[in-house]
């Protein structure tokens, strides 16, 4: 059966499409579920089976963080160069977009906000947290930084992968602990899972903890490259998957434990090791899926698809900065704190995905006419 599926050598080596088409649809869904958190009255989202709890977390959840740190791992492995230190450069360079994000979708905002309603608990209060706290893409960068110092060790995905498993189970031993200093929680929040009891800081994506997900993806990627067969491939592991993940997912949304509604803030960011493998099993489902469709999906939405997914970096920080302006700025200085009800919130999310997209695709063919002259290699390099 495996002689059918593996080739002794690297044949898969192109554009992975059910990749692209994973990356696409979550990176839309995004924008509505990030919507729904800043617009929604946040204890809707206690209520299991209610719209802002499935898109916040079912979609946002184990469809959605694990699918797209999964792709960066096994993007790694279908990168041009996957040199230490062209990774670490990458990883910086996706800190600093980090940090651009965070001044346009949190600091500005805020002190626009508060310049204008005086309100210092909204706008200024946890303006710290926000700005120095992390998210997926602060994630990215140190995960980045970390794959590059293994690919410095030569170890291969393997090895990465097991690595990444041991740091996921040491870290639960000092799951959810509170250093009782913000600065300090805000700081270890980045490595290791802290959740103090004002809810002040809530780390989302501790590095110790999520990199088992990029390191998974690195180590898919890897068998993926000697595929000759990936319909078979799915056909066996996307069923084996659903197996798994769909029984796991309603148990606990309907006792309201574990990952999808257990007690505490960041139950799905804190998720335990158990429930970080199932999120595997979610990424291998959805690539499965996807993968099937290929037949059906016409070349020119393809290159949509394709074209999206090469800017899925750029989309994502249009969306948060569009997201957080018109939630937390026009809409509270308009309307004070008032919530807007589901329609309203997936009719505004979807606009905002569609924007997003638009101003994406319209800043890129700038930056193209921009480069007119340049030479193909220096372009690529640019």
């Amino acid at each position: 059966m495996f002689k059918s599926i593996f080739a002794n050598e690297e044949v898969n080596t192109g554009r992975q499409r059910e990749l692209d088409r994973a990356k696409c649809v979550l990176i839309l869904c995004l924008a509505i579920v990030h919507f729904y958190i800043e617009a929604t009255d946040p204890d809707i989202f206690d209520i299991i089976g209610s719209v802002p709890y499935f898109w916040d977390s079912i979609v946002g959840g184990p469809f959605g963080a694990p699918v797209f740190i999964f792709a960066m791992g096994i993007g790694l492995q279908y990168s041009r160069s996957r040199d230490p230190k062209f990774l670490f450069k990458r990883g910086l360079s996706i800190g600093l977009v980090a940090i651009f994000l965070n001044v346009f979708r949190y600091l500005v905002p805020s002190l626009v906000g508060y310049a204008v309603t005086g309100n210092y608990d909204k706008y200024i209060s946890k303006l710290p947290y926000r700005f120095f706290g992390n998210d997926i893409l602060q994630f990215a960068c140190l995960a980045m930084i970390l794959m590059s110092l293994f690919l410095y060790l030569k170890l291969n995905p393997y090895i990465v992968f097991v690595i990444a498993l041991v740091m996921n189970m040491a870290s639960m031993l000092v799951n959810n602990i509170d250093f009782g200093n913000i600065p300090v929680n805000i700081i270890m929040g980045h490595f290791i899972g802290v959740e103090d009891p004002q809810g002040s800081v809530n780390s989302d994506f501790p590095v110790l903890m999520w990199f088992l997900m990029y390191a998974a993806g690195s180590l898919f990627g890897h068998l993926l490259r000697r595929v000759k067969n990936k319909n078979k491939l799915y056909l066996i592991i996307s069923p084996i998957s659903a197996v798994i993940v769909i029984p796991v997912l309603y148990l606990e949304c309907a006792k309201e434990f574990g990952m999808m509604g257990g007690s505490g803030w960041n139950v799905f960011y804190h998720m335990n090791t158990l429930e970080m493998l199932v999120c595997i099993c979610v990424c291998l489902l959805v690539l499965g899926v996807y993968q099937l469709m290929d037949p059906i999906i016409p070349e020119k939405v393809t290159a949509i698809v394709e074209f999206i997914s090469r800017e899925i970096t750029n989309v994502y920080v249009i969306q948060w900065i569009l997201v957080w302006w018109i939630a937390n700025v026009f809409m509270y200085i308009c309307m004070g704190q008032k919530y807007l009800g589901w329609v309203m919130c997936l009719i505004i999310g979807i606009g905002i995905s569609l924007a997003s997209v638009l101003i994406a695709y319209i800043w890129k063919n700038k930056i193209t006419k921009s480069l007119k002259g340049t030479s193909d290699e220096e372009r690529e390099k640019q």
